[in-house]
């Protein structure tokens, strides 16, 4: 009976084999029909419970080897992920399985050296998108900080487009990531700039600089911006080999050569009998040590010229690119004219940008090594942390030293101490650099529209410049887009100043466009078309009439109404971009805010719980980001 069972069991399982598997229920019911029909009827139940057993072993069987064989096939289909966050591999799989193997392994992590020396940190993960959500699971609690942290700071850095401008005009943040470091890397660093200072030294003469220099240097830096720009458009990931390195022994160079130059410059001057008079020094005091130490200065502010082509290859050369290399030949050619100088009180102005240079290239070193340089007291736990000297207190710095600087032309130029040129160009460049470092930008809602946004995609934006009664003409436009084009809030925004806010008010707050300006031609214009006085009244009467109740509402993250906002604190004259309204007043107050003609009215107009405002102005949104609401935002000016 047990043989006639194996024989089958037997036929079953070569069955089975030759075949794809049955349902269960249905294969045992043959295997019993064949039983059925060979064996006597007095044994068809004991054969049939043996089968059974039989069947269900030879199922357990078949089972633990296909859970084998998916436990396999499971470590077979795990990935070796990049899991150093300073890597631009991060979070990409590592495919070189000869390194992997030489690799040092604990656990799920794996440490591989390169032929470059450089080092990975490898994460074992069944797939790329568990390693992802495995580590900002692991992230969370320090993400949730760094946002809380973001919130707060966001009142005071507005809108991160200023940062960003300041950011690419200096050399502020260009490695994002630090990369592992390679100690020979920085000595062939080393070794390239001290062959450029001993080639400085044998070239260098005691008299004034020549103006091949300076002439080559503005023809050969945009072709080089040019050619490295070329080469980085076509790299998907910003350049990591010698970069770092190399910004490190040039940081290193800026600040110890500009730490001695001060101190020389200092010794020097006061040898000549200038420090007890700094300023109103005659160009004819001057030394050849001091002619030297100040034409070095100006050979160094050619060699800062480097950072724009270290900051391209970090791909962060982009909005403000034209600005940062028009500011960078501009310093040149103002420290070209002081080098032809060389005495008198252009040794004040080396002492102090050289002192101010040496501080900024201290901090960019602490920075670059990640290492903390924010000075500040800490008075114990629970106690407030007294910050002497944070990120944006450098570029308070600058501003001084602008301001400074300029006073002293000035003076210069009206005593003739120094040569009127020299003083002239000194005026023009401060003048400038005031302008692009000062913060002009305010945002009374940034923080509401960039974390609390109901609208994130990109828009088109319909912004209406300054206009005067030319507004009529723009209200034409408006008629335009009210016939042609869908007013929906996710695809369309707008922005105004002035007589434009009027009109931009006018279409996200849903006002009849053509109703509107009929009123103004036959009402505002007979009274205040040769009274500019009487203007704002009707302006005022317009808005009570026309602006719906809820018009509010409807403008809040959909109008920009650009103000000029007063202070009695430097820089006195802000512009200030409001996109949010909680009440109806406050949009009134806006829009009749933007209108508010400086000749004609003598006191700035006040919006409850903000401020003081005159008119909109003509800000460059260089300056102030008022035209959209993101970067993305496609823009159409009605000017």
């Amino acid at each position: 009976m047990g043989s006639g069972m194996l024989k089958h069991a037997d036929k079953v399982k070569s069955k089975r084999g030759e075949k794809e598997p049955e349902d269960s229920t249905l294969h045992t019911r043959k295997v019993r029909k064949l039983h059925h029909d060979d064996q006597p009827s007095g044994q068809e139940e004991s054969m049939e419970e043996e089968t059974d057993e039989l069947l269900n072993r030879d199922g357990i069987e078949q089972e633990e080897q296909k859970g084998d064989q998916g436990k396999v096939e499971h470590k077979e289909r795990e990935f070796w992920i990049v899991g150093d966050p300073q890597s631009s591999e991060f979070g990409k799989p590592f495919l070189d399985e000869r390194l992997i193997r030489a690799g040092v392994r604990r656990g799920p992590y794996c440490l591989v050296t390169r032929e470059d020396e450089t080092t990975l940190l490898l994460h074992r993960a069944p797939s790329v998108a568990d390693f992802h959500s495995h580590y900002l699971e692991k992230a969370k609690p320090q993400i949730a900080a760094m946002e809380a942290e973001a919130r707060k700071k966001l009142a005071l850095l507005g809108d991160s487009r200023t940062s960003e401008r300041r950011a690419e005009l200096g050399h502020w943040d260009i490695i994002a990531m630090r990369p592992a470091f390679v100690p020979r890397r920085v000595i062939y660093g080393f070794v390239i700039f001290l062959l450029i200072i001993g080639t400085g030294i044998m070239l260098y003469r005691d008299e004034p600089p020549s103006l091949l220099l300076p002439v080559l240097v503005t023809c050969l830096y945009p072709i080089a911006i040019m050619v490295a720009s070329r080469i980085m458009m076509e790299r998907i990931q910003p350049a990591e080999k010698y970069v770092f390195e190399f910004l490190l022994v040039f940081d290193l160079y800026q600040t110890i050569s500009s730490s001695f130059i001060f101190i020389l410059v200092l010794l020097e001057s006061n040898r000549l009998g200038m420090l007890r008079h700094p300023w109103g020094n005659r160009a004819e005091v001057s030394s050849p040590t001091l002619r030297c130490l100040i034409q070095l200065h100006y050979y160094n502010r050619i060699l800062e010229l480097l950072d724009t082509i270290f900051r391209i290859s970090q791909k962060k050369f982009r909005t403000y690119g034209a600005l940062h290399f028009y500011l960078r030949l501009v310093n040149v050619w103002s420290w070209f004219a002081a080098a032809r100088v060389g005495g008198g009180d252009a040794f004040f102005i080396t002492a102090l940008d050289s002192a101010v240079v040496a501080i900024r290239f201290v901090v960019f070193t602490l920075s670059l090594l990640r290492l903390n340089w924010n000075i500040r007291i800490d008075f114990g736990m629970h106690a407030p942390k007294l910050h002497l000297f944070r990120k944006e207190h450098l570029y308070h710095l600058q501003v001084y030293e602008f301001a400074v600087l300029l006073l002293h032309a000035l003076l210069a130029l009206w005593w003739r101490s120094m040569p009127a040129g020299l003083m002239v160009m000194q005026i023009f460049v401060m003048l400038q650099g005031l302008f692009i470092f000062t913060d002009f930008y305010f945002s009374r809602d940034a923080e509401k529209r960039l974390w609390k946004r109901r609208y994130t995609e990109s828009r088109l934006m319909i912004s209406f410049d300054s206009s005067a009664w030319l507004f009529l003409y723009h209200f034409g436009v408006a008629m335009w887009f009210e016939d042609n084009i869908d007013k929906d809030p996710k695809l369309i925004g707008y922005s105004g100043s002035s007589g434009g806010s009027l009109v931009a008010g006018t279409l996200a707050s849903g006002i009849d466009a053509r109703a509107l300006s009929t009123w103004v031609i036959s009402n505002s214009f007979p009274v205040a078309g040769r009274n500019p006085f009487r203007l704002l009244s009707q302006c005022e009467q317009a808005l009570d009439i026309f602006l719906p109740k809820d018009a509010h509402l409807k403008s809040t993250e959909v109008l920009r109404v650009l103000l000029t906002k007063v202070s009695s604190k430097p820089p006195f004259l802000m512009g200030e971009v409001v996109s949010t309204f909680h009440t109806w007043g406050e949009l009134f107050a806006s829009l009749r805010a933007s209108c508010h003609i400086p000749l004609v009215c003598l006191l700035p107009y006040p919006v409850p719980g903000h401020g003081w405002y005159y008119d909109g102005l003509v800000w460059a949104s260089l300056f102030v980001p008022w035209r959209t609401f993101s970067e993305s935002d496609t823009v159409i000016k009605v000017r």
